[in-house]
């Protein structure tokens, strides 16, 4: 084998090496949210100047050379002397140059340790210890360590705050509604004319924020000598009080998505989460709407409501029956009542369907008379009874008055475009700024 050959060979074999020893098994990292800007703050606090373009430079050459020297002794005055040189000089230059991308820029800061408070990657318990014997802060962390700028990240399960989903919700029906106005009675229209005021307020107040209320898939919390403390699922069962969900909250801008929100925000999926904790400690209450604060001086409640709508266990949007299809059951149930008539499960279907159908009835005073006729008529042929006219006149009347209904077709009860939930119990806030979700 020539010296070439060798020299090829052993580059070859250092090259793997190298490649070994400096490319880690690498992560796969999707990003669905990337606050850029925060990203790049953070990595020059830390780590200096960031690099927009790296060049990257090689060189290789070889060099040999042989020589040698041939001389004979002779009683002859001739002297004879032989001498050879062989050289060959093979240099070559590489040079690349790299753009570098933000995913770069994450990768460089998420390689920089001991900087987070709760971190995925340290979160490891081969045995289970005594809780007063922990220190790793990322399986235990009491509130006074849960401070304003402490770096955290950890797995949640990702949803919008409910405040989101109700002005999403609302600017999804008002759509369909516009465009099947053929679908919805005059009083679903007259309800939905209350929530586009309610959702222009929301949409308005939220500035292209989503807020978020994420939970903490592998954190709970539980309280010690009278302290809330985030604790790591693996020592749970070391633990002696109860334990409770974690939440993350923050708000996230609607630009710095790299999905489909529809994709992201309403599958219950599962994510990993890095981000700064806003405020400090564990909280029972936050904003999810931050303008609104500043409301608070002309309309001091207002961020009272919205942290209401916060901790809603559903969503109702409050488009209900009309009190005509009300007062067209109860008549229908009272006359089948004093008839001894029990539908069966067919029946009942096609009475609401037929009920259904006559929703968008009630103004004026004939249209009403014709939704109860059309009942009674499709009673009477099923059943071939008999009703007095003056029983009549007493069923409907009563049916009115049940369900609220005006003999003029409109409503004597109040009722609000958005109906109220039972909240949840007091619930376990982290509040940070969100600075990436990935998975």
């Amino acid at each position: 084998m020539g010296l070439r050959e060798k020299w090829e060979k052993h580059k070859k074999k250092k090259q793997q090496i190298d490649s070994l020893n400096s490319n880690p098994e690498p992560v796969l990292r999707d990003f669905v949210y990337l606050d850029e800007q925060s990203l790049q703050s953070l990595l020059s606090s830390t780590s200096g100047e960031i690099a927009d373009h790296r060049s990257e430079s090689t060189s290789e050459g070889i060099n040999s050379e042989f020589g040698a020297s041939i001389g004979a002794g002779s009683p002859s005055p001739l002297k004879a002397e032989v001498s050879s040189r062989f050289q060959a000089t093979d240099t070559r230059m590489v040079q690349t140059s790299r753009r570098a991308t933000v995913q770069s820029w994450f990768r460089d800061f998420h390689k920089i340790a001991n900087l987070k408070l709760l971190d995925l990657g340290k979160a490891r318990v081969e045995k289970k210890p005594d809780l007063s014997e922990v220190k790793e802060t990322s399986l235990l962390a009491s509130t006074s360590q849960l401070r304003r700028g402490e770096l955290i990240e950890l797995r949640v399960r990702l949803a919008p705050d409910p405040v989101y989903s109700l002005s999403a919700v609302m600017s999804e029906y008002a759509y369909i509604a516009q465009a099947n106005p053929d679908m919805f009675g005059a009083s679903d229209k007259k309800v939905l004319s209350q929530l586009l005021q309610v959702n222009t307020i929301m949409e308005r107040l939220l500035v292209g924020l989503i807020p978020i209320k994420a939970t903490a898939i592998d954190y709970s919390v539980y309280e010690a000598n009278g302290e809330l403390c985030i604790i790591h699922n693996d020592l749970i069962q070391n633990a002696s009080t109860a334990m409770s969900q974690l939440k993350i909250t923050g708000v996230t801008d609607h630009s710095s998505y790299w999905k489909d929100l529809r994709r992201v925000l309403f599958a219950d999926s599962e994510f990993t989460l890095l981000g700064r904790i806003s405020q400090s400690g564990i909280k029972s209450t936050w904003t999810p709407v931050k303008l609104a604060d500043v409301f608070g001086i002309v309309k001091p409640d207002l961020v009272h409501q919205f942290q209401e709508l916060s901790q809603m266990t559903n969503i109702d949007l409050g488009i209900k029956d009309s009190t005509l299809m009300l007062a067209l059951r109860s008549y229908a149930q009272t006359l089948l009542a004093q008839q001894s008539i029990t539908l069966g499960e067919v029946q009942q279907q096609l009475l609401e369907e037929r009920i259904c159908g006559l929703r968008s009835e009630g103004v004026p005073i004939s249209s009403q008379c014709k939704a109860f006729s059309v009942v009674r008529e499709l009673l009477q042929d099923w059943f071939d009874i008999e009703i007095d006219p003056s029983d009549d006149v007493a069923l409907r009347e009563q049916a009115r008055n049940e369900n609220g209904l005006s003999l003029f077709g409109t409503q004597t009860q109040s009722s609000s475009p958005i109906e109220k939930t039972q909240p949840n119990k007091k619930e376990h806030l982290l509040e940070v700024e969100i600075i990436a979700i990935y998975w």
